[in-house]
C-alpha cells in the first residue's frame, strides 16, 4: 500500500468539521498521520523499515586515510556498510567504423593484465598494450591498426594510425561498465583509532567500525570524489523509522491499521475543539487500546517467521 492509498482510506473515517481551512486542514492531518507511523514504528519492530543512505567524500569527516560518518538519528539497527567505486576499467569495448569490418566488434576485457594495462578479445581480434602503443590485432596475429596514446584503456584513445587494416581507422568506445560494491566488515569500536591511523594495520582492507549507540561509523578507507576512474561513495543500509513519505512510497501499514490511525488523528482534531475534549478522551482511548492489539498481533507474526 501506498501513502497515498492509506491517506485516502483513512480520509473517510476522519472529522472533516474541526478545522475550518481546508489548506491548513489538510496539513494537520498529514502531521498527525506521520506521528502516529513514528510512534507505532518505535513500537512495533514490524513496521520499520528499511532505508539506504549514501555518503560522498563530502558527506564524511575525513582524518587521515580515514573518516567518521554520522548516521541518521532514526537508525534502529545496522544492516550492511559497502564501498562502491567504478570499474578501473570497462567491462566491454566497442571497435566501430574500422574499415575492416571483421574488426568492428564489442571486446571482452580479459581477466589478467597485459603489459599493466587491459587487454580486450573477440574470437581472433584482440585490443592490447605492447609497452608503448595499443595495438589492433587481427586473424594471423596481423596488426591492423595502433596508437602511441598512453591512456589507461583503449577507449580513451583519440588517435589510431593505420597499419596492415583497411581506411578507415577505427573509433573505439567504452561499453558496459559496472561498480565494484565491497563489502565492509566491522572491527571492535575500541580499536576505531586504527581505522584513522597512517600506519592502519586494515591497510588494504574495507573496514568499519560502529559505536555502542549506534550514531557514528569510523570507516577506512573513506569514500574519494578524484579517484581516477570516477567518484567513489560508502552505501549504508539500514533499519529504523521512517515518516517522510511520499505518496507513491510504500509503506509498512497494511488495511487493518487505518482504523487505529483514524482514532489517533481524530482525536487530534477533536483536542483543536474546547468543546469536544470528551471526544477527544473516547478516540484517544480507542487508539491506544488499538495500539496494544496491533503491536500483540505484530509480535505473534513475528515469532511465526521462518
Amino acid at each position: 500500500m501506498t501513502y497515498n492509498d492509506f491517506t485516502n482510506k483513512l480520509a473517510a473515517l476522519l472529522l472533516y468539521d474541526s478545522i475550518e481551512d481546508d489548506d491548513q486542514h489538510a496539513a494537520f492531518i498529514d502531521q498527525h498521520v506521520r506521528s502516529w507511523m513514528s510512534t507505532m514504528q518505535y513500537l512495533v519492530n514490524n513496521f520499520k523499515v528499511r532505508n539506504e543512505n549514501t555518503y560522498r567524500e563530502a558527506d564524511v569527516n575525513v582524518s587521515c586515510d580515514g573518516a567518521t560518518v554520522d548516521l541518521p538519528s532514526d537508525l534502529n539497527s545496522l544492516i550492511r556498510v559497502e564501498f562502491v567505486k567504478p570499474d578501473d576499467y570497462p567491462r566491454t569495448i566497442v571497435v566501430a567504423g574500422a574499415g575492416t569490418a571483421a574488426a568492428n566488434l564489442t571486446y571482452t576485457k580479459d581477466e589478467s593484465l597485459y603489459n599493466a594495462k587491459p587487454s580486450y578479445t573477440n574470437g581472433d581480434y584482440t585490443i592490447q598494450w605492447n609497452g608503448t602503443e595499443w595495438e589492433l590485432v587481427g586473424v594471423a596475429s596481423a596488426l591492423l591498426y595502433s596508437s602511441a596514446d598512453d591512456v589507461v584503456s583503449p577507449d580513451l584513445v583519440t588517435t589510431w594510425t593505420q597499419e596492415t587494416g583497411d581506411l578507415a581507422v577505427p573509433t573505439v568506445t567504452k561499453g558496459n561498465s559496472c561498480d565494484d560494491v565491497i563489502s565492509m566488515y566491522p572491527v571492535n569500536y575500541d580499536d576505531r583509532n586504527e581505522l584513522l591511523n597512517k600506519e592502519c594495520k586494515y591497510s588494504g582492507c574495507y573496514k568499519y567500525a560502529i559505536d555502542k549507540r549506534a550514531t557514528r561509523l569510523t570507516i577506512y578507507p573513506y569514500p574519494r570524489e578524484d579517484y581516477e576512474f570516477g567518484p567513489q561513495y560508502l552505501q549504508v543500509t539500514w533499519e529504523g523509522v521512517k515518516s517522510d513519505y511520499e505518496g507513491s512510497d510504500v509503506i509498512p501499514f497494511g488495511d487493518d491499521t487505518i482504523d487505529n490511525c483514524a482514532h489517533y488523528v481524530n482525536a487530534q482534531l477533536a483536542r483543536k475543539k474546547e468543546d469536544k475534549l470528551v471526544n477527544y478522551r473516547s478516540y484517544y482511548e480507542s487508539y491506544l487500546e488499538g495500539r496494544k492489539e496491533i503491536a500483540l498481533i505484530q509480535r505473534e507474526k513475528a515469532k511465526q517467521r521462518p
